[in-house]
């Protein structure tokens, strides 16, 4: 089954977890995938490797993603090395407090939360979707969590971030959809990885 043959995809947070089976997945697929990491470059060359092995084309490439100059370079190099960009999926993610509210920090909990989940898919989206709009369409895919939408003591920081990548989603599909952009949204549960 080759059919993200010719396609090329930008994976954020691909060095582990979900992002790596993403990854590796698109490339079994005939897909050339970029695997972004923060930390763990060897991790992300592991990757690469598999995606590789599997019949696909890899290029790794560390990133913050809350910095949007280090976004639009990573663009600019995935459009350098593939000649294009058709998929976008943000699924990188930061670890997250586990913290009643009247312990929570805002700067550092509740912004690091929206800087990541929110920022982060905003810089993303924004470097990405010009991209497609000039290749006639595209898909991008926000990773959320079922913690989105049920109540727990301890993830206000988390799920509100999520929530709000949820309604940000809603919005980027309302107003690109009709330009042959697709924009979706996951959400997985707890996932052995």
């Amino acid at each position: 089954m080759m059919d993200f043959e010719g396609k090329v995809a930008l994976v954020t947070g691909a060095s582990r977890r979900i992002g790596s089976a993403l990854a590796l997945t698109l490339g079994q697929r005939g897909g050339s995938v970029v695997v972004n990491y923060f930390s763990g470059k060897e991790r992300a060359e592991r990757v690469a490797a598999q995606v590789e092995a599997a019949g696909g084309r890899a290029l790794i490439h560390g990133a913050d993603i809350r910095d949007r100059g280090a976004v639009r370079e990573m663009v600019e190099q995935t459009i350098n090395n593939f000649g294009g960009l058709d998929i976008l999926i943000n699924n990188a993610r930061q670890l997250h407090p586990k913290k009643s509210f009247l312990d929570l920090d805002w700067e550092k909990d509740m912004c690091s939360q929206l800087e990541v989940h929110l920022g982060g898919a905003f810089h993303c989206c924004q470097e990405v979707i010009p991209h497609m709009i000039n290749r006639g369409g595209g898909a991008i895919v926000n990773m959320l969590s079922t913690a989105f939408r049920s109540a727990s003591p301890l993830l206000h920081a988390y799920g509100p971030a999520k929530a709000a990548l949820r309604n940000f989603t809603m919005n980027l599909a309302a107003e690109f959809g009709p330009q042959g952009i697709r924009v979706n949204s996951i959400t997985p549960g707890t996932t052995r990885s």
